[in-house]
């Protein structure tokens, strides 16, 4: 069988690679590279050249039995690595970083924050919330809505909420509400980033997506 496939993403060259065992596959990519989203791009920082993997390099094997399984056919290598998550405000100086909810104090100055207590306390609600979604399989409902219903505060919103998103998803600030629940929560549940008390052990490509791309 003859087939075309449109777009030289990850899913793409993929699915031209196991149809190619059997068929006579095409490939038409507009770019003048392969890899979609996974594609590294090169920046100068400073005079100095950097590689930057756009997309998410990260999975847990129990999460990504197929991802897994894909990496080893091809002999790709992967190690081990601690999942944290960081953000910084430059504008107003406000930050946070989550490994544990122990973690979350490394900064004494938090102490004195009261809104810091409740963006704590929206992050417990909303990740019980998105659990509740995930074990019910709620389909109807959207991110924005679970927010309004659990009345969580801008600082949650602002300062975690849309930046853990954004890291994770190609999502704008304005998309985050209409995101359904559910797809929200898999994503996160994926990461190991439901649970407060969790410390996610996850593994990452050695090498980066280029190694990847050019054994794919």
């Amino acid at each position: 069988m003859r087939i075309a496939i449109i777009g030289a993403g990850i899913s793409g060259i993929v699915a031209a690679r196991r149809l190619a065992e059997r068929h006579n596959v095409s490939v038409f990519e507009a770019h003048s590279c392969t890899g979609g989203s996974f594609h590294p791009v090169s920046i100068d920082i400073n005079g100095v050249n950097v590689e930057i993997d756009p997309a998410v390099l990260l999975y847990r094997p129990e999460t990504y039995p197929r991802f897994v399984s894909l990496l080893e056919s091809l002999d790709i290598p992967s190690r081990d690595v601690e999942l944290g998550y960081r953000i910084t405000c430059e504008r107003t100086g406000a930050g946070a970083m989550e490994k544990t909810l122990r973690a979350a104090w490394q900064t004494s100055a938090r102490l004195f924050q009261p809104s810091y207590y409740g963006m704590l306390r929206d992050i417990a609600k909303f990740q019980r919330r998105a659990r509740g979604a995930l074990a019910r399989r709620e389909l109807r409902a959207t991110a924005g809505e679970a927010m309004d219903e659990i009345r969580c505060g801008k600082r949650f919103v602002h300062n975690y909420l849309q930046p853990l998103a954004a890291a994770l998803w190609p999502v704008s600030d304005d998309e985050l509400g209409a995101v359904p629940l559910m797809h929200l929560a898999a994503g996160l549940h994926n990461f190991g980033l439901l649970n407060f008390h969790c410390r996610s052990v996850v593994k990452t490509i050695v090498g980066g997506a280029r190694g990847y791309l050019n054994k794919l």
